[in-house]
């Protein structure tokens, strides 16, 4: 049976620094993806009425989402799917930082990637790591 969270690519990307294990895998999710993503975020939050941010976060975001698209099959620790529509929302939101900076609030884009944490993380909560 194969592993529910085992994304190919990751494993290969990860293997070139660790062992691909269970452990290590939960390690570094636990330990380092959970914590680089907050302190982006957090980054983005400080920062986060600067004209240039969602520029920034749109673009990402964009990269992200086509990626994404392109392999929708299967799950890392959280669900590809729930990422798209997060990646969507913020490209959708960062056009409408751009184009009417008042209309659309500034917590908008880092409460929408405090969202994606939170979700991914709780996702992971049910999922086991094999």
């Amino acid at each position: 049976m194969p592993c529910p969270n085992s994304d190919p690519g990751f494993n290969k990307l990860l293997s070139y620094f660790v062992e691909v294990t269970p452990a290590n895998r939960r390690m570094i999710f636990y330990m380092v993806c959970i914590w680089v993503r907050f302190a982006l975020y957090s980054a983005v939050y400080i920062t986060r009425e600067s004209v240039w941010i969602p520029y920034i976060v749109g673009g990402f975001s964009l990269i992200a989402a086509i990626n994404l698209a392109t392999r929708l099959e299967g799950r890392q620790w959280w669900s590809k799917k729930f990422q798209l529509v997060i990646a969507i929302l913020l490209i959708i939101v960062s056009i409408g930082r751009i184009w009417n900076p008042e209309a659309v609030g500034s917590l908008i884009i880092p409460g929408l990637l405090y969202i994606s944490l939170i979700g991914g993380i709780i996702q992971s909560l049910f999922i086991k790591f094999c």
